[in-house]
């Protein structure tokens, strides 16, 4: 874009976010996030910001990032894969066996050999696949966690602390933490310049820690994710077969507890633990995985399970908790299944 266009563009969305639209077409994010950040997390902790180069190379200038724009780049990024993420992939980056994702740091071995991991590559993977959950929220509650550090060390600077203590989540205020500007830390160094030169309006950005993952506190093991994702899958496959007698349902709701155990933060392990109540008219127990999955859908404002839309979910997840709220249980007759969430005319 020359710089006419990006006048144009600061009109239609504003200048904070064309800044950082423009910035973000012109650096490597993948290299940064995940072969940077999440390997060294004193990158973005220390504060000092990093320099890295122009996407296009070629003799374009090197890009200052301070830790106010690396900041939002973590944000952004947990965001967007949250969003798009699924189980394609995993299959694409990490072949049948799932061994390897776009979403870890190169292996030493990888490094080695310069062809940056592919050949981990499925390249022929057929898109959408079964459309399974992807492995992803290991990924952002690492970036969540390394938010919450980072926004935890300017407390300590505001403060005048040195306090390096690991264990400081008691020693401030989480209202400093979940809005917190960098205008008290910004220099010459630490700032970066807008296409007229000025001093970024992200120096006086607020930022919030994001409230998933227990407001970023907690980090979902990959191994607990994939263990997780798997019983949940092994009971959308039974599904697919009509297993449903009760000694099957007893069993998948066995499952679905383990999964959630294993991964307390995706809402569907909840909804489908809903249905099976609702199966066995157990209303009070349907009620309250259904609460749980709409207390998550607020957090999330995504969907884990992408087979259907996130609306498509919270509607259904609505129903499934009027119909306990109001102790209706399942009905035995498929037209009523099917005309669920039609508007009652009394």
């Amino acid at each position: 874009m020359d710089e006419d266009e990006r006048s144009d563009m600061r009109l239609l969305i504003g200048e904070l976010a064309e800044e950082i639209v423009h910035l973000f077409c012109t650096i490597d994010r993948q290299h940064i996030v995940v072969d940077t950040i999440l390997v060294d997390e004193g990158s973005i902790v220390d504060g000092g910001g990093i320099v890295v180069p122009h996407l296009r190379g070629g003799g374009e200038e090197d890009i200052f990032l301070s830790q106010n724009m690396m900041i939002l780049l973590v944000v952004f990024t947990m965001a967007d894969v949250a969003d798009q993420y699924f189980g394609w992939q995993d299959r694409l980056f990490g072949g049948a066996g799932e061994k390897h994702s776009m979403l870890f740091p190169l292996h030493a071995s990888d490094i080695e050999n310069n062809d940056g991991g592919l050949r981990h590559h499925e390249s022929t993977a057929l898109w959408p696949g079964m459309s399974k959950p992807g492995l992803w929220m290991s990924y952002v509650s690492e970036l969540g966690m390394i938010m919450r550090k980072t926004l935890e060390s300017r407390v300590r600077y505001k403060n005048g602390s040195n306090n390096n203590d690991d264990n400081s989540h008691g020693e401030h205020s989480d209202n400093d933490i979940y809005s917190h500007s960098d205008s008290k830390r910004s220099s010459k160094k630490n700032s970066t310049k807008n296409g007229n030169g000025e001093r970024s309006v992200l120096e006086n950005h607020e930022f919030k820690i994001p409230p998933i993952f227990d407001n970023c506190t907690r980090v979902l093991l990959r191994d607990d994710e994939a263990k997780a994702r798997d019983l949940y899958w092994s009971v959308i496959m039974e599904e697919d077969q009509h297993l449903s007698s009760q000694t099957q349902t007893d069993q998948a709701i066995q499952i679905l507890q383990e999964a959630s155990k294993l991964n307390p933060w995706f809402f569907e392990c909840h909804v489908l633990l809903a249905q099976k109540y609702l199966h066995m008219n157990d209303n009070e127990k349907a009620m309250y995985a259904a609460e749980q999955a709409l207390n998550l859908q607020m957090i999330w404002g995504t969907a884990y399970d992408k087979r259907m839309s996130f609306d498509a979910w919270v509607a259904w997840t609505r129903v499934l908790y009027e119909r306990a709220r109001d102790g209706l249980g399942w009905p035995s007759n498929s037209w009523e299944v099917n005309n669920f969430g039609m508007v009652n005319s009394e």
